[in-house]
């Protein structure tokens, strides 16, 4: 695990060395904040290679590495680091790499987590639907609709909106499940 950890941190450091180069090279004024001070939201451990480890899961998401996140996901949750945001996280990953029966895998453990993860329950759909399950499909869109926002739901998939799923954004994936569902019925 300390390798791994070393190894992560590493290519973080790397990683923020070659964007503080860039910004000299004449890239745009305007820089982003980085590192685990930028994701206060995601700092779930007080173990602070460990935070960083997520901020980097969650940043190679938001850069296409798709394959590169799953393993970082899988290799926390591996290490009893579960969470609903890393289990999402490796659920969602696998998911856009079109491994959906581990991506269902995930996404299920993370509803398990945290019922209300309506994230969780709009990619879940997708892959049954993908796998051709309209049933549980149906039932995971039905489901969003029925949620309200309560509890602020940390989600690294919003990693530019300070890592929180608002109440918006569950009104924009409700707005979503309502037409899947009624274009399944016009099927």
């Amino acid at each position: 695990m300390k390798k791994y950890i070393r190894s992560s941190i590493a290519l973080l450091l790397a990683t923020g060395f070659a964007l503080g180069c860039l910004a000299c090279a004449g890239a745009p004024a305007e820089k982003k904040p980085s590192g685990a001070s930028f994701h206060p939201n995601l700092q779930r451990y007080s173990d602070p290679e460990i935070n960083k480890i997520i901020i980097l899961a969650w940043q190679k998401f938001q850069d296409g590495e798709y394959e590169s996140a799953a393993i970082d996901f899988e290799q926390l949750e591996r290490n009893k680091y579960v969470d609903y945001d890393i289990t999402f996280g490796a659920g969602i990953s696998n998911f856009r790499r079109g491994n959906l029966r581990k991506a269902m895998q995930y996404l299920s453990q993370t509803l398990t987590l945290r019922p209300d993860h309506f994230e969780a329950l709009m990619q879940r759909a997708a892959a049954f639907e993908r796998l051709g399950s309209t049933g549980p499909s149906r039932r995971d869109y039905e489901a969003v609709l029925a949620l309200t926002y309560g509890e602020r739901l940390v989600c690294g998939f919003y990693f530019t909106e300070n890592d929180i799923a608002t109440a918006s954004h569950l009104a924009r994936r409700q707005a979503e499940a309502r037409a899947a569902l009624e274009s399944k019925r016009t099927r």
